[in-house]
């Protein structure tokens, strides 16, 4: 941990709680520990076929849960990264026999490549709450209009307030997100991060580095889109300029 090294551990972890510490990424490939194992620096990676990794919780407060692999409950605090797949080349799945819980500001990450895609599991409930969702094109993958990409399996979905999907390459249809995981490609990026809408006629735009654009400024013809989440329904807004 603290020597900053990437380690591999097939054991049994059975203390109370364990704790990852250091730069490195700690590989465990091992079932049944009972401890509850908590991230904080660097990545940890799942790599068990079968099997929980441990009986408890995973909390990861600020470094990274990674792999293909199976636990019994995942949770992520405020500028944890949730990152399936064993390397930055190959897709995986993040899997829970319970929950797993976004308490706000993760940063989930999904790389899809042209046969598959990274996914996370939940035969419980899957929270989000405030998180950013990544896609990450790899392996010459490419999205049309109207192609699906599934991200989230889940017994339960819960929203606890509105998401921020990150992609400067495609736009997407985020109204099945909380009801069957799924996002949905309506093309190409305009260059629009986001719009604030306070008022029908009060309409504020923003270029994805964050820099407010004047409205008259525009481009014409494109389509600019916000959306929320109230109730735990979507509700989309879209602007045509």
């Amino acid at each position: 941990g603290y020597l900053n090294q990437d380690s591999k551990f097939a054991g049994i972890i059975k203390c109370k709680s364990f704790y990852k510490y250091g730069t490195g990424t700690l590989t465990l490939t091992g079932t049944s520990s009972t401890a509850g194992i908590y991230v904080k620096e660097g990545a940890l990676k799942l790599s068990n076929i079968s099997g929980n990794c441990t009986s408890a919780s995973i909390t990861v407060d600020s470094g990274t849960l990674t792999g293909n692999g199976y636990t019994q409950s995942i949770l992520a605090k405020n500028g944890a990264t949730i990152a399936p797949g064993n390397s930055d080349s190959a897709t995986g799945t993040l899997n829970t026999t319970g929950n797993i819980i976004c308490y706000g500001k993760t940063t989930l990450v999904f790389k899809a490549s042209t046969a598959t895609n990274d996914k996370v599991k939940a035969k419980g409930t899957l929270r989000l709450t405030g998180d950013t969702i990544r896609i990450r094109p790899i392996n010459g993958r490419t999205f049309a209009d109207g192609d699906e990409i599934q991200l989230f399996e889940a017994g339960t979905f819960y929203a606890g307030s509105k998401w921020i999907i990150v992609d400067d390459t495609y736009l997407w249809d985020d109204s099945q997100l909380i009801s069957k995981g799924i996002l949905t490609c309506k093309g190409n990026a305009t260059g629009i991060k986001g719009v604030s809408v306070n008022e029908p006629d009060n309409v504020r735009f923003f270029t994805t580095d964050g820099k407010e654009v004047n409205a008259a400024n525009l481009p014409e013809h494109r389509t600019y889109i916000r959306r929320t989440v109230k109730g735990g329904k979507v509700e989309t807004i879209v602007i045509n300029k």
